[in-house]
Formats: structure tokens, C-alpha cells, sequence
């Protein structure tokens, strides 16, 4: 379904609200931010199920907390943490083994 158009907002890093350790979700980006290119990335998100898709999208590309997604999306915010979840996990998964094989 399409995004809603969200106001503007000052640039600034997206607030991670999830229960888990920032470090580890930086990390992840940092290591697809220095060893993978766009159109890498954009294969793999394009292999995600289009709910993980959705939320990582919403997340980190748009600026969207997990509980603004939630309300947007109308999605209970324990769903939209699990889905963001699982997706990184296994984007994760995609990107690591897309190093191997290139």
C-alpha cells in the first residue's frame, strides 16, 4: 500500500524504540554502509516479504518511530518491532550471504 506523505521534519537520525541494543542495529548498517553498494541493498529489501519491507522502510529511510509507524499503519507496535525484527534478520542473512557468493 502506498506511504502516507509525512511533514517535513529537521534532518536528524531516527529514534530507535525497540528493546533491543542500539550498538547492534548500528552495526548492522555500518557494516552494509561500508561493504555493500545501493544496488545491493535495494536487492535485498526487494527479497524481503513486503510487511518487513514496509516497516524497515518507513523506519530507516522515512524517519518513522515504531510507534508512529503503529499508528500509521494501524498495526499493533509489538507487531511492527517483530516485523522490523525479523526483517533486519534476515537482511542480514541476504547481505552476508551475497558477500560470500561475490
Amino acid at each position: 500500500f502506498p506511504r502516507p506523505r509525512r511533514r517535513s521534519r529537521p534532518t536528524t537520525t531516527p529514534v530507535l524504540e525497540f528493546n533491543e541494543p542500539v550498538a547492534e542495529t548500528e552495526a548492522v548498517w555500518q557494516q552494509v554502509a561500508n561493504s555493500i553498494d545501493f544496488e545491493t541493498i535495494k536487492n535485498a529489501m526487494n527479497k524481503l516479504p513486503n510487511e518487513q519491507r514496509e516497516v524497515i522502510m518507513m523506519a530507516y529511510f522515512d524517519g518513522y518511530t515504531h510507534r508512529e509507524i503503529a499508528e500509521v499503519t494501524k498495526i499493533p507496535l509489538g507487531t511492527v518491532k517483530g516485523r522490523i525484527r525479523r526483517g533486519m534478520d534476515r537482511l542480514r542473512n541476504l547481505l552476508d550471504n551475497q558477500e560470500a557468493v561475490g
